[in-house]
């Protein structure tokens, strides 16, 4: 036995070395590579991660913030909760609007972005993206365009608040994607909303650049909506969109998961306050 235990630690001393000889060049690696390259088992690559005090992290990607994008987050989040503060139903007529893609292959992959580390590197991958409460839904295919999205907001946006008998009060958000910012569709967010639309190119209310962990659409929304209709793999897209639309009411119905929601984007406001107005994301869960 006791000879055992010595071959067991010899190999085991003998993997460490093969392991971070690789990891040298790519701390990115798995373990079924790890375990190809060096021709050791699994469980070998795993004890040998444990002795090296080697842990899986999860590397988190966000937008890069320009050196300008500090002070307009700042200045936001500071008028914000001073808004929600001097007035509890601040929140209560805000509309966040966004689009996501939908494919018959997708999924939710939560271990496509990982390293190997012996102690938490605490840094994100950056990277430039192009990616009573309610909610409100419209599928369709293709992509979204300028002339599509201004079509979207006439023909079926605006007439469903306006039956709704909530035009007058909405405050409607959206981001600075380029079918957003369009001159034309500028226009008329002031002409019908009249000061009460936050956005790229808003004469009164400007959203962050580069911000999506402020959104709700980003920070819980579509990710939950995504889990759900990529459970099960669809065949058809009709299936596919049935799905989509069952994750759409399951949330809409679900009125106190909404409602923290929204109070998570209060605490969201502080915590971006209390990074100095840079990424927050990869410690929010940790802190609240």
């Amino acid at each position: 036995m006791k000879a055992e235990i010595v071959m067991l630690f010899a190999k085991i001393d003998e993997a460490k070395e093969e392991v971070a000889a690789v990891l040298k060049s790519n701390l990115k690696t798995s373990v079924r590579r790890l375990s190809s390259i060096t021709g050791s088992s699994i469980s070998t690559m795993w004890r040998a991660l444990k002795a090296m005090k080697f842990h899986p992290y999860r590397m988190l990607r966000v937008q890069k913030l320009e050196t300008r994008d500090y002070e307009k987050s700042r200045k936001f989040c500071m008028e914000e909760l001073k808004s929600i503060e001097e007035n509890s139903c601040h929140l209560m007529n805000w509309m966040f609007s966004d689009e996501a893609h939908f494919h018959l292959d997708g999924g939710v992959n939560r271990h496509t972005f990982r390293m190997w580390s012996n102690e938490n590197p605490k840094w994100v991958e950056k990277q430039a993206l192009h990616s009573p409460r309610n909610h409100r839904s419209l599928l369709f295919e293709g992509n979204l365009t300028r002339d599509f999205y201004i079509s979207l907001l006439q023909t079926q946006f605006w007439p469903e608040i306006s039956n709704n008998g909530i035009s007058e009060r909405i405050v409607f958000m959206q981001d600075g994607s380029p079918p957003h910012y369009t001159k034309k569709v500028r226009e008329w967010l002031d002409s019908n909303f009249q000061g009460r639309w936050i956005g790229r190119g808003s004469r009164s209310l400007v959203w962050p650049p580069r911000s999506p962990d402020l959104t709700p659409m980003d920070y819980f929304f579509w990710g939950y909506v995504k889990s759900l209709a990529y459970r099960e793999k669809s065949t058809t897209l009709e299936e596919l969109k049935e799905k989509i639309r069952e994750a759409f009411e399951k949330v809409n119905d679900d009125k106190e998961m909404l409602e923290r929601t929204f109070q998570n984007y209060e605490r969201r406001l502080k915590m971006c306050l209390m990074k100095n107005s840079g990424h927050f994301e990869n410690v929010v869960k940790n802190i609240f």
